[in-house]
């Protein structure tokens, strides 16, 4: 059942910083019911740029990843299914330090 969770959470990157969950959800709603949307945010409390939107249904995810290469607030979205542990990475693993 996560996995298939998992694959309804996009990622975004290349947010504008001053976007704020709020925005993200009524400009993403249109693709579909949104779920649950994190913004990590800084040590200072601002955002970090990018954030992860779970849609209710495949749909959703489908008209979300439309958006990739798009222009939004002057950035240029970043937008793909989120991955799942061990995607982040690879090729520059711990494995590869130091032999």
């Amino acid at each position: 059942k996560e996995a298939e969770e998992e694959s309804l959470t996009v990622f975004i990157g290349g947010l504008p910083w001053s976007t704020t969950e709020d925005k993200l959800k009524e400009d993403f709603t249109e693709c579909g019911e949104v779920t649950s949307i994190k913004m990590p945010v800084n040590e200072e409390g601002k955002p970090k740029g990018f954030g992860f939107i779970s849609f209710a249904t495949k749909a959703g995810v489908d008209a979300a990843l439309k958006y990739d290469g798009t222009d939004y607030g002057g950035r240029t979205l970043k937008v793909s299914v989120a991955g799942g542990k061990g995607d982040k990475g690879k090729g520059k693993g711990k494995d590869c330090k130091g032999k």
